[in-house]
């Protein structure tokens, strides 16, 4: 797992993960959403997060990270290739360890009301983002559990950070 802190603090967080293919469980029943070769978007919205930035952050992940390859193989962004995105609402990145309870602290963590604001704007940002393109974008449920079945060549996975308060 690769960490790339572009704006340190609060914020948002994502882990971003190449795939060959994933579905997610969206009731906690029998539906399930599914992509093809593509990424799997992890976040979490910390304490600090803005409305404001979420266009920004969606934009970078997509349009910047070199987190797919292209047809030789090489680096390219989700955009460049039309890779299929799969966006999972995951507040447990939020956490950080306490060394001295020997736990995990979700302190950081953006309030729910607020965190669910963030991720539908997060949702509808990727969703704006691809339209037009042969990309499919499927999202999670926003407070369920739910179950998630990858297939992937190879644990090519990224750890994104980006903080509300930098203007960049």
């Amino acid at each position: 797992l690769a960490l790339l802190r572009l704006f340190p603090g609060m914020g948002f967080r994502a882990v971003v993960q190449r795939v060959e293919s994933a579905k997610l469980l969206v009731d906690n029943q029998d539906e399930w959403v599914y992509i093809a070769r593509g990424i799997v978007v992890y976040v979490a919205f910390r304490a600090g997060a803005r409305e404001a930035d979420v266009a920004k952050y969606a934009r970078w992940l997509l349009h910047s990270a070199k987190t797919c390859v292209d047809s030789e193989d090489k680096p390219a962004s989700a955009s460049a290739v039309e890779a299929d995105v799969l966006i999972v609402p995951q507040a447990s990145l939020a956490g950080v360890f306490d060394a001295r309870k020997k736990s995990i602290s979700y302190r950081s963590l953006a309030p729910k009301g607020d965190s669910e604001i963030l991720y539908n704007a997060f949702v509808t940002c990727v969703r704006e983002l691809a339209a037009g393109s042969q990309a499919t974008v499927q999202a999670g449920t926003f407070g369920n559990r739910q179950a998630l079945d990858i297939r992937s060549a190879g644990p090519y996975t990224h750890l994104f950070e980006f903080d509300s308060s930098a203007d960049k």
